[in-house]
C-alpha cells in the first residue's frame, strides 16, 4: 500500500473524524434493485432501530430531533436514486448530516455507537483505484483521473498520423518514438503527480509501445486491450471496473506474502487480544481485517483491553474491528479490509508491527499455497 493511497484513506474519513457529539449514526443502503417504496421501508427501519436505542440514553425530543435528517429522506426517497442504484452512506451526529454515494457494495445496515462505522468507506477507498487512464484511440489520446470521487476527464488531443509508409521499419520506428515523445510531454503537462499509477487502454500495439518506451514512472502492469472512444465514459467506466478486480487480487496476494514474511520474523499477530494490545501501544503498521464481520463490544482504546458481547446492547456498543481500524489509522497506521476467506488462519484481524512485542509468542500462520 503506497502512501499516497494511505492519504487518500484519510482524505476520505476527513469529515467523519469523532466530533464532540456523543452518538453517532451510522447507516449504509444498498438501493440495487430496490423500489422507492422498499428504499422508504428500509429507511424507517433505520429510524426504527435508531430510536429505540437511543430512547435508553436520551429523552424522546432529542431522538427524535436527531433521527430528522432520516425522517426528511423518507419524504424524498428519490434522492437516493438520483446518482443510480448503488450503496450510500449516511452520517449523523448532533452538529452535522452527511449522505454519502459509495463505489462499493456493501449489505445494508445501521449502527448507533460513539464514533461513526468507517469500515465500508474504507472498502470503498481502497476498491477505487486512484489513478490516470489514458486512452489511445486511433484518433485522439484521452487522459482521465480515477478516485474515490469519481472519474474526470483531465484532457484530450488528437492524435498524430504518419506521413511516411509505415510499412518501412526506420520510418516506422521513428515515428512511433515521436509518438511516445507526445505523450510523455503532454503527461508531464498536466499530471499533478507522476508517482501515481497509469492505467492504459487501447490497442495491443498501443499498449506494448507505451509499456516499453514511454518515461511515465508508474504504468500499470495490467492494461485492457480494447479499443474505445476517448469520450465514452460509460465503457471507460466499465474497464476501470473489470481491471480493479484484476488489480484486487494481486493486491491481495502480495499481502499474504507480506504477513507470511512478517510472521517468520515474528513480527505479525494474528490473535484479536495481542492486536488491541499492539494497537493500544501504538505499535501496528498495518491492519488486515475481515470485512463481512462485527464483533460487537466495548474497546479501552487506552490499553486495549475489550468487553465482547453477542449482539449491540446499547449505544456505547461498537464494532471492536471498527474502533481498532480508526484507532491504527489515527496512530499513523494502514488499514486494509479482506474477505473473511482471504484472512490468514481465517483470523478476523492480522498485523504487521513495527516492532516486535516484548512478550511475543510466535503464532502459526497457514495460508493456502504458503508454508513456513
Amino acid at each position: 500500500m503506497t502512501s499516497n493511497t494511505t492519504a487518500k484513506k484519510r482524505r476520505a474519513l476527513a469529515d467523519l473524524r469523532l466530533s464532540q457529539s456523543c452518538f453517532h449514526l451510522s447507516a449504509y443502503i444498498n438501493t440495487t434493485n430496490l423500489s422507492q417504496n422498499e428504499i422508504v421501508a428500509e429507511l424507517e427501519r433505520i429510524i426504527w432501530q435508531s430510536e429505540n436505542l437511543l430512547l435508553r440514553q436520551w429523552p424522546i425530543g432529542k431522538a427524535k430531533s436527531f433521527l430528522n435528517p432520516i425522517r426528511n429522506l423518507v419524504q424524498k426517497p428519490e434522492m437516493l436514486m438520483s446518482k443510480g442504484a448503488g450503496c450510500w452512506g449516511l452520517f449523523r451526529s448532533s452538529k452535522a448530516f452527511l449522505l454519502k454515494k459509495l463505489p462499493v457494495y456493501t449489505p445494508s445496515f445501521s449502527v448507533i455507537a460513539d464514533s461513526f462505522h468507517i469500515k465500508p468507506i474504507l472498502k470503498a477507498a481502497q476498491a477505487e483505484m486512484d489513478s490516470y487512464i489514458l486512452v489511445l484511440s486511433k484518433t485522439k489520446v484521452g487522459l482521465y483521473r480515477a478516485s474515490l470521487t469519481g472519474l474526470r476527464c483531465v484532457g484530450q488531443m488528437n492524435r498524430h498520423t504518419s506521413n511516411t509508409n509505415t510499412h518501412d521499419m526506420l520510418s516506422k520506428y521513428l515515428w512511433e518514438h515521436a509518438t511516445v515523445d507526445w505523450i510523455d510531454d503532454w503527461l508531464n503537462d498536466v499530471v499533478e503527480n507522476l508517482n501515481i499509477p497509469l492505467l492504459l487502454i487501447g490497442s495491443k500495439d498501443d499498449i506494448e509501445l507505451l509499456r516499453n518506451e514511454s518515461n511515465y514512472p508508474n504504468i500499470l502492469h495490467d492494461a485492457v486491450e480494447q479499443e474505445i472512444d476517448v469520450q465514452d465514459v460509460a465503457n471507460i467506466r466499465r474497464a476501470l471496473h473489470s481491471i480493479s478486480h484484476q488489480v484486487e487480487k494481486k493486491h491481495i496476494s502480495r499481502i499474504l506474502k507480506q504477513l507470511q514474511r512478517a510472521s517468520v520474523g515474528g513480527m505479525a499477530e494474528f490473535d484479536l487480544h495481542r492486536v488491541a494490545l499492539q494497537a493500544a501501544q501504538r505499535n501496528i503498521a498495518r491492519l488486515y481485517i475481515a470485512e463481512d464481520q462485527h464483533i460487537w463490544g466495548l474497546l479501552n482504546r487506552k490499553n486495549g483491553t475489550f468487553i465482547l458481547h453477542p449482539k449491540q446492547k446499547d449505544c456505547f456498543d461498537d464494532d471492536i474491528l471498527d474502533d481498532l481500524a480508526e484507532l491504527v489509522l489515527q496512530n499513523g497506521g494502514e488499514v486494509a479490509l479482506l474477505p473473511q476467506s482471504q484472512m490468514p488462519n481465517q483470523a478476523q484481524v492480522a498485523a504487521i508491527l513495527k516492532s516486535r512485542a516484548s512478550k511475543y509468542s510466535k503464532a502459526r500462520l497457514s495460508i493456502p499455497g504458503f508454508t513456513l
